[in-house]
């Protein structure tokens, strides 16, 4: 279990001479096999600069601290990597993230406020992430933070979540007047350590951190005023429906030697609690054939909050052998194989979480030895949030 943590839990660099200050945080590794590895990077202020790659930072097997320079009005960037896993544009599986804005102590201009009485915020909910657009009155960058538990203010009158609270975090591409960042759930992986993930139907609060050049700095974590003296705002992510439906069977083997083949096929969808099955036959059922499953007859949906985890389908197709000469046992054969079913992808983002009518085929696996019969199912589905 891996994970980075902040030595300041306000996971700022805050300025110490004349160029700059320090990120500085803890590699923990909990004894992470293989050990881990971290990929780091610093954005400087400029505008219109071209993003500078990420570099290997070191490669840890104990728990570990580090320091890290960073110039006023810059951000020093983190991640955390399984050894041999990380690379400069950060497409392997990720442990962790830090950014550490580089920012001076008692310097906060009312950048987000200024334009109007309140800030100009605009966020976007979805059910898998959730998308902040807002504007200062001077060019800034700016780091936002989702969290499960209100954010609170240090002495200096810094914002910060508790590490374990955060669930999701990001840079804008700044410096802007008018910034956007849409926030997802990046640590997914199981070794990851003290991280909630980002779910459906989740209460969050929000913390919007920009600074401009001379590490200059406001916040808002309400759409309505000031902070703090407008306390934090509570937003929810959207809960998520799923429509189902058993489209079309192929016959890739009606097991009949001497006939075409008669069967009864179920298509079963499990969700968070509860399993709900129909039935489709199909006679005669020849090898080399196809039926399309009239609308309506294997179809499910699911509403919330059955769909917030996983949606899994599975389809058993039995062969009826009644009657045969010489006498024979029906044939059985399922998607997954003997028990289980397959999950639904549901992508993550704005603009990609919606699926219409996807189609997904699947294919059988015999759940009796030395059976013959053997199909494909056509599964559509489509997911929406609410």
């Amino acid at each position: 279990m891996a994970r980075l943590v902040p030595i300041n839990r306000t996971e700022l660099a805050l300025v110490s001479t004349a160029t700059g200050g320090s990120a500085d945080f803890t590699v923990e590794t909990a004894g992470s096999t293989p050990k881990v590895e971290i990929w780091e990077r610093v954005l400087p202020f400029t505008p219109g600069a071209t993003p500078p790659p990420f570099t290997m930072g070191g490669v840890f097997a104990n728990d570990t601290n580090l320091s890290r320079p960073v110039t006023t009005g810059g951000i020093y960037q983190v991640r955390l990597f399984r050894e041999n896993q990380g690379n400069a544009t950060l497409e392997g599986d990720l442990l962790g993230k830090l950014d550490f804005p580089c920012v001076r102590r008692a310097a906060r201009v009312n950048f987000l406020t200024r334009c109007a009485s309140m800030p100009q915020v605009d966020i976007t909910r979805g059910g898998t992430f959730m998308s902040m657009a807002f504007a200062a009155n001077v060019p800034t960058r700016a780091r936002i933070q989702i969290g499960i538990n209100a954010p609170a203010l240090d002495g200096v009158g810094f914002p910060f979540f508790l590490p374990q609270d955060v669930v999701a975090s990001a840079v804008t591409d700044g410096p802007k007047l008018l910034n956007k960042a849409t926030l997802v759930d990046e640590l997914l992986q199981s070794d990851t350590n003290g991280h909630l993930p980002l779910v459906t139907n989740q209460t969050l609060f929000f913390v919007i951190f920009a600074w401009d050049a001379t590490g200059a700095w406001d916040l808002v974590w309400n759409t309505t005023g000031v902070a703090p003296a407008t306390p934090p705002e509570s937003i929810k992510t959207l809960q998520r429906v799923v429509n189902v439906r058993l489209h079309r069977l192929r016959c890739l083997d009606d097991s009949d030697d001497l006939s075409q083949g008669e069967a009864t096929f179920k298509f079963i969808v499990k969700h968070d609690t509860n399993t709900v099955e129909k039935t489709a036959n199909w006679n005669p059922m020849p090898t080399g054939g196809q039926t399309l499953i009239p609308f309506g007859t294997a179809s499910v949906q699911v509403d919330p909050p059955n769909a917030a985890g996983s949606v899994t389908v599975r389809i058993e197709g039995e062969e009826d052998d009644t009657g045969s000469f010489p006498p024979d046992n029906n044939d059985l054969a399922a998607t997954h194989g003997l028990v289980g079913g397959d999950a639904l992808f549901f992508p993550v983002g704005e603009v990609k979480e919606q699926v219409n009518d996807a189609l997904v085929v699947y294919f059988s696996q015999p759940r009796t030895f030395s059976e013959l019969l053997s199909f494909a199912a056509e599964v559509v589905y489509s997911v929406k949030y609410i």
